[in-house]
């Protein structure tokens, strides 16, 4: 199906196929065990070519028993939108959290509940459903609770959380370990402020201080995930389940100055902010594979793959995002454009990407006048693009070189908006909630809203 057809399809429940037993282990559908590590930029992690620190012996491990993709993408490049856009396999402008940040607390939206979710049809098929998040940015208010039966989301946020996630968690499992599941894993313990010590190395530069303190984060998140997938082990479940292990978006490290700001994430549109790692394992269902896959791929693609997996009919399902089985089969699909939006500054960015080319779209943003927000400082070009291969650190404008080339990506863009457009009117914009002073204290004390 493609991405930017036409929305023609009829909204049906998918087919029931995967019903799930505690009696006959032999015939009983896998487990289910998403893991998400809020702001995991991909070129942190060991097994994906990071040399200058040893930060993810656990997640190397993992991925030597699966299959990993070297160019995964998310579709926004923050946690709202960019989780909702995994959960439901549709682009920011097709599920509606694409709104200005700062809007995300006065009047809350809610999901549409005309779209189905990955939980909710996890659910519909006979799995146990759980999630263990550290809240925030994946608070129930959006929507992100739909489907489960159990949404727990912790009284800390920004980077101390994993304990408290990991022990509910594995509290859950021991209890349900005989049922068939389905498991979301959040932290926010990579997210800043940085809060661990793992090296003793003394940072020269503000540039080093910002690495080291990631990495530092990032150590501990691998340790404590370790004993997690060693507790699967321990249960005999690791062998049972599909586990995938992902980030929402990534995190720039002092990497460029973007109004006036160099750390953080959710404010523009380059790879450091989405570019992430995604691995499938699958223990007897998905063999290993060595190195890397390569295809560009993009977080839209989760659920259909999961689904895919687990033998549930999508067909007839309003997505965005394609099934990677062939990949995972060993196989090959054709390289697709990879879309993202909605940072910070609301529904107006976007950019696509290509093997060869990326292109972004900043238009101006403005506040009202009355309430000026940080964003009123950025001045980027309306129109820009990037030779990948030349340049893939993304530095040098060639829009008005490449005039032909560049009319090709905004028309890719702007067709992928016109069928986003179309599935909103099908399916409905979110509901606007009233405001909310816990929700608004939980997204400022992670650097979403000022």
């Amino acid at each position: 199906m493609g991405k930017v057809a036409a929305v023609m399809w009829a909204i049906v429940l998918p087919t029931l196929v995967a019903q799930c037993t505690s009696t006959d282990q032999s015939s009983r559908s896998r487990n289910v065990i998403l893991v998400s590590i809020d702001c995991l930029r991909a070129d942190r992690v060991n097994a994906y070519g990071y040399e200058e620190r040893e930060t993810t012996p656990q997640l190397d491990r993992l991925a030597r028993d699966g299959v990993s993709f070297k160019n995964a993408f998310a579709n926004a490049p923050w946690t709202i939108p960019s989780h909702m856009s995994i959960f439901t396999s549709l682009y920011p402008s097709a599920h509606g959290l694409n709104i200005e940040a700062d809007l995300f607390a006065k009047t809350p939206p809610q999901l549409s509940a005309s779209i189905k979710t990955l939980a909710g049809i996890l659910r519909e098929n006979g799995f146990k459903t759980a999630a263990f998040t550290a809240g925030g940015g994946v608070s129930a208010k959006y929507g992100f609770g739909r489907g489960f039966e159990l949404y727990d989301e912790t009284d800390r946020v920004a980077g101390n959380d994993l304990d408290q996630v990991y022990e509910k968690a594995r509290s859950w499992i021991s209890a349900n370990r005989r049922d068939c599941f389905f498991l979301f894993f959040h932290t926010y313990e990579v997210h800043q402020p940085h809060t661990h010590d793992s090296f003793a190395e003394k940072p020269l530069t503000a540039q080093q201080a910002a690495s080291i303190g990631y990495d530092r984060d990032l150590k501990y998140t691998d340790s404590v995930l370790g004993h997690f997938f060693g507790y699967l082990k321990e249960l005999g479940l690791y062998k049972q389940s599909i586990i995938v292990v992902l980030s929402d978006h990534g995190e720039a490290l002092l990497d460029r100055f973007v109004g006036g700001r160099a750390d953080g994430h959710g404010y523009h549109l380059h790879d450091e902010l989405l570019k992430v790692p995604l691995i499938f394992v699958a223990p007897g269902l998905i063999a290993r594979q060595e190195r890397p896959i390569r295809t560009q791929v993009e977080l839209v693609d989760v659920m259909p793959t999961l689904l895919d997996l687990l033998q549930i009919a999508y067909d007839r399902l309003i997505i965005q995002g394609r099934s990677l089985m062939p990949l995972l089969k060993g196989g090959t699909l054709p390289e697709n454009p990879i879309f993202a939006e909605a940072p910070y500054q609301g529904p107006l960015w976007g950019a696509v990407r290509t093997r060869r080319f990326k292109f972004i779209w900043s238009l101006s943003v403005r506040s009202d006048g009355v309430h000026e927000v940080w964003w009123d400082c950025i001045q980027l070009d309306e129109k820009s693009l990037f030779g990948l291969l030349e340049d893939p650190e993304e530095r040098r404008n060639i829009a008005s070189q490449r005039p032909i080339e560049t009319a090709r990506m905004e028309q890719l863009l702007h067709r992928m908006r016109r069928s986003s457009t179309q599935i909103r009117q099908l399916l409905g914009n979110p509901e606007r909630q009233s405001f909310d002073a816990e929700l608004l204290e939980r997204l400022r004390s992670l650097g979403y809203i000022q």
